[in-house]
Formats: C-alpha cells, structure tokens, sequence
C-alpha cells in the first residue's frame, strides 16, 4: 500500500505532455468547451481534441460552431439502432486506441454518462492520468473513477480568476495532477495528525447569497455560518459520506479525524474548505452542527450527533 502524497504547490505541478480530449456529443453542451478547454491547457499540452456523435441528428447540430472555433474533429458514429449508446462505444474505441498508441499521458473526458466509469478505471491501470468534466448530475462512481473531476456548472466560463464560494479556483484543475496513480489507498492513514486536511483542494458547491454569513480572511471567501452550512445538502452528504458508519469507528461512532481527511482527499479530490471561508476541513466540520468533535490524547474526533 501506498500513502497519500501531500499537495504540492502550483509552481512544483509538472504539466503532462500529451493530452486527449474526447468529447460525448450527447451528453456535454457546446457552451460549455471553451471553459473546459481552459482547464485542460493548465493542465498540459493538449495533442487531439475528439467529439463523438451521429452528426445527421438534429439535436447535436449546436455543435458546429465550437468544432470550428476551437479546431475539434468530428468523429461520426452511426446510430444503427435507435435509442442504443453507440456514441459511448464510439468513444471508448477511439479512447482505446489512443491509449494503445502510448501517444498520450493524461485523457479528459467530457461526459456525465456513468458508462464511461469502466474506461476511465482501465485507462488509470495504465498509470495514465483521467480527468472527467461533466455536470453535478454525474454518478459518485465516475466521478471518483477519475484523478480529478470537474463541474461544468461551476468553471469559471467568463475565464477570469474566482474567488466566489463554490467556483473553483484557479490553480485547482493543475493541483489533482498531485494525485498518484494508485491514489486509492487507505490503510496509511493513521499515522496522519490533524493537519492532513492542509492540502489545497476545491470542491463545487451552489454559489449563494451570503446574507447570513460571517466575514473571514480565507482567500477573500466570505465565511460560512453554522446556519448556511447546516442547509448545504450537497456539503453534508460529501462529510457525511465520510464519517457515518466508517470501518475505523468505535461503537458509538467516534472516529479519529486523521481518517477522514484522508478519505476526503481520496473520494473527494475537489474538495476545499476554503471554499467556505475555512483553512481546515477541521475547522469546517466544528461549525457545523449536526456533527460533534472531541479530542482524546492530542487526537481530534467526530460523529454525526
């Protein structure tokens, strides 16, 4: 097993080299790529850029004049029998065999199909980077399938640097780069402190008024109030998510929060408390009152009350 790296800086991120973007015309909006397109060159270098669909339908037709404008081949896939995903399997062929080149060393697919879970699973065996871009709508499994994933809904489509809740920030979309391969592992986890929650990352929320919060210093975010947090469905499942009925739990469900730190940063790569008006996810989840804290031998702890 391997241990979770800690989250370098910007400048410490290397670009990959080769990048594919493939593009489900189904299931992505045309308003959308230039954004996404944004993210992926911070990233790196992007080397073919693929959008899959049965171009003779009528509902895909808005995407001509992105093909043109950002130069996006049009790969055309029949659709023999109506109503069956013969885009998916289009692009997962192309995806394939782009992999199989060894041309590439990072894929981004811009879908919110949870068919493509399996593929973005198989290209990560090859140690080849996978990012998704798709809508809040997408399935927990793809999204985490994934090295980092990004909503459409909260990029920054006016391409200037946010400092909003819930709009990610910019250095973001390079920070999941610090992701390894085998990202997934666990068991390394105990011997963490309470800092482990340090590490930079960004989770979308719903931007909100914040007419009931509190001033912060976090980035210039406006800092949640228990009163908003406590009505965040979205947030509350992601914490929720992590600490209810945990395997390291004791009895009455007390678990140490060095675990769920870590679990955050591996189920939840977009995740950042200073998206809230916090430096620590810790911090966080004290203001927030459906969970109770205590500490034990130098040891913070939580449970949902």
């Amino acid at each position: 097993m391997c241990s979770m790296p800690s989250m370098p800086s910007l400048s410490a991120v290397t670009k990959l080299e080769n990048i594919a973007v493939l593009i489900d015309a189904d299931n992505a909006t045309p308003s959308n790529i230039g954004a996404i397109l944004t993210v992926i060159e911070e990233i790196g270098t992007i080397g073919c850029k693929r959008v899959y669909g049965d171009w003779g339908n009528v509902h895909i037709q808005s995407w001509q004049v992105p093909l043109l404008k950002y130069v996006i081949d049009p790969i055309q896939q029949f659709a023999f029998v109506k109503g069956k995903n013969t885009t998916d399997i289009g692009l997962t062929i192309g995806a394939m065999d782009l992999l199989y080149s060894g041309d590439y060393d990072g894929f981004c697919l811009v879908s919110s199909d949870s068919d493509f879970t399996a593929l973005a699973v198989r290209i990560r065996k090859s140690n080849i980077k996978v990012f998704g871009f798709g809508k809040h709508s997408s399935v927990e499994a793809f999204t985490q399938a994934c090295d980092g994933f990004f909503y459409v809904e909260e990029l920054d489509h006016t391409q200037t640097i946010a400092t909003e809740p819930g709009i990610p920030k910019q250095p973001s979309c390079l920070q999941a780069l610090a992701l390894a391969p085998c990202g997934r592992c666990a068991d390394s986890a105990g011997s963490k402190d309470d800092d482990t929650d340090d590490a930079v990352l960004a989770v979308p929320t719903t931007v909100a008024v914040a007419s009931n919060a509190t001033a912060g210093t976090e980035d210039n975010v406006v800092r949640w109030d228990s009163d908003r947090l406590a009505t965040n469905k979205k947030l509350l499942k992601i914490l929720s998510s992590v600490i209810v009925s945990h395997p390291k739990a004791d009895k009455k469900g007390w678990v140490n929060f060095s675990y769920v730190g870590h679990d955050l940063k591996q189920q939840y790569p977009t995740f950042d408390a200073k998206d809230y008006g916090y430096k620590k996810v810790s911090d966080l989840i004290k203001n927030i009152t459906v969970f109770a804290t205590k500490v034990e031998n130098n040891a913070l702890y939580v449970r949902k009350k």
